[in-house]
């Protein structure tokens, strides 16, 4: 369980040092996860799911995720990114 804390806090406060660059313009902040298993199988993949719930409990309307499940490390893995939505820049 500290493990779990630990790496939560670590990657919340990433998203939150590199939210403050995110311009205040902008609608949402969209992020993507990409879990190589079912979240509810209680393992690590659980664990990823718990920090993304967290990140949207925390941020609120300020932050849109999303995640894609059963994708399998290698090539499957770079299409799944590749499929993930990406931002418009004017």
């Amino acid at each position: 369980m500290r493990h779990l804390t630990k790496l939560v806090t670590v990657a919340l406060a990433a998203l939150l040092t590199f939210g403050s660059a995110y311009s205040a313009s902008a609608d949402k902040l969209k992020v993507g996860f990409i879990y190589i298993g079912p979240p509810g199988d209680h393992g690590w993949t659980y664990a990823h799911d718990q920090g993304r719930l967290m990140v949207e409990n925390m941020l609120g309307d300020h932050v849109e995720t999303t995640f894609v499940e059963g994708v399998p490390e290698g090539p499957d893995s770079e299409r799944a990114m590749r499929n993930l939505p990406r931002p418009v820049t004017s």
